[in-house]
């Protein structure tokens, strides 16, 4: 396949992030007080990280792959290996959701208030609850904060300060205390997945998996 030549990517870079800017402000004007609100703010603020993740990946004109970190691993991803990353960040999530649960963050926190929502869907709704909360956003938001974040601030600061900071401002795009108190501890674990392997394939699927129990686990074991 002919890339179009550096220029032409730069254009498509800088159309991109506006296009960006523009879903992100759409997804501030819908409000969160029915589930369509939240699912359409959802939609949007998650298609907004991937043209941000874009734009910053192809902005001096490069391909956007490697810019994302979306080359192949280092090493094949088994079932053993793909295994133990969705069992650690299962485990990660569980203990951080225990430490919030009795610390007493949870309580009226936006974590809370999904595991309500999550908990009232009906179950014929499950499906697009997965591929709208589960699959959509893990995508977007490994290719922005794991792929071109941690990569772009890894090159300039090194590794570990870029991991530190690609994992502070995932918190941060949280904008709510406990949820970004949790996010930042996987963010960690994820950003070092990807250091690990050198893609982040298998960061994808752990954060996929965690989405998807996160989802799934209120129709079946009730939390607080």
């Amino acid at each position: 396949m002919n890339l179009p030549p550096p220029t032409s990517r730069l254009i498509q870079s800088r159309f991109v992030l506006f296009l960006g800017a523009t879903l992100l402000l759409a997804a501030a004007r819908f409000g969160d007080t029915t589930t369509l609100g939240l699912a359409v703010a959802i939609l949007a603020t998650q298609s907004a990280f991937l043209c941000f993740a874009v734009a910053g990946a192809t902005w001096h004109g490069q391909p956007a792959r490697p810019g994302l970190g979306m080359n192949p691993p280092r090493r094949p991803l088994n079932l053993s290996s793909a295994a133990s990353v969705i069992a650690g960040i299962l485990l990660i999530s569980f203990s951080l959701a225990l430490l919030l649960e009795y610390s007493g963050l949870r309580e009226n926190s936006a974590l809370a208030e999904l595991e309500n929502r999550f908990a009232q869907t009906e179950p014929r709704h499950l499906p697009f609850l997965l591929v709208g909360v589960a699959l959509l956003p893990a995508f977007a938001e490994e290719l922005l904060f794991r792929g071109f974040l941690l990569g772009a601030l890894g090159r300039r600061f090194g590794n570990q300060t870029g991991l530190v900071a690609s994992s502070l401002l995932f918190a941060l795009a949280h904008l709510d205390l406990a949820q970004g108190l949790a996010a930042f501890v996987l963010g960690l674990y994820l950003g070092g997945v990807r250091l690990r392997t050198g893609s982040v394939h298998a960061s994808f699927l752990g954060h996929a998996s965690n989405n998807a129990v996160a989802v799934l686990a209120p129709h079946f074991i009730p939390f607080g």
